[in-house]
């Protein structure tokens, strides 16, 4: 009784394993044959190089910290 279950499951799992789209499937593979899809190399990629700046000041420099935390000391609370 307890094998019953198990054919049966068996049997299902047969069922369900054949091709089911055998003819389709070699029908793409035979068109398909030929295709190969072609991916363009990446480009080169340029090197960054810094160019510096000194006509720009940065806004945290000493001087400006400086003359922040002088007026944050002179303004009224």
């Amino acid at each position: 009784m307890k094998a019953l279950p198990a054919i049966v499951l068996g049997l299902l799992v047969a069922a369900c394993s054949g091709e089911e789209f055998g003819d389709l499937k070699a029908e793409l593979k035979d068109k398909t044959k030929d295709l190969r899809g072609r991916i363009d190399p990446l480009p080169v990629v340029k090197p960054y190089k810094p160019i510096p700046s000194a006509a720009r000041k940065s806004s945290w420099s000493r001087n400006r910290q400086a003359a922040a935390a002088a007026a944050a000391d002179s303004s009224p609370t």
